[in-house]
């Protein structure tokens, strides 16, 4: 299982919503049951936000490699991940100018 990860940069007049990490990247060892992976949600706007967690699928949707979101309980495919995922809550709310974090589990099955 592998996630890929990269460090977000600091940006100047940023609006709306962002997430740090923005992209992860990890390897599961077969002798580890699962690895635990932390996001914070910074709210930038002028307006209480609320989130929820939700690990969603995406797939291949033509041979030119556009792809597209499989809607939970849409079915099933052979390279689905979402269901390896768990967050430490269903969903959060942030107030405008504050963060928060949420913990998320990769499980190693």
């Amino acid at each position: 299982l592998g996630i890929s990860y990269s460090s977000a940069y600091a940006a100047t007049n940023v609006s709306g919503l962002t997430v740090s990490p923005a992209y992860v990247d990890i390897s599961i060892l077969d002798s580890q049951q699962s690895k635990d992976l932390d996001f914070v949600y910074t709210n930038h706007s002028q307006t209480t936000v609320t989130l929820q967690m939700l690990p969603i699928d995406f797939k291949q949707t033509d041979p030119l490699g556009t792809v597209g979101f499989v809607q939970p309980g849409g079915g099933s495919y052979s390279y689905s991940l979402a269901s390896f995922l768990s967050f430490s809550t269903d969903s959060i709310t942030i107030q405008p100018g504050d963060s928060q974090k949420v913990a998320v589990k990769v499980t190693n099955r």
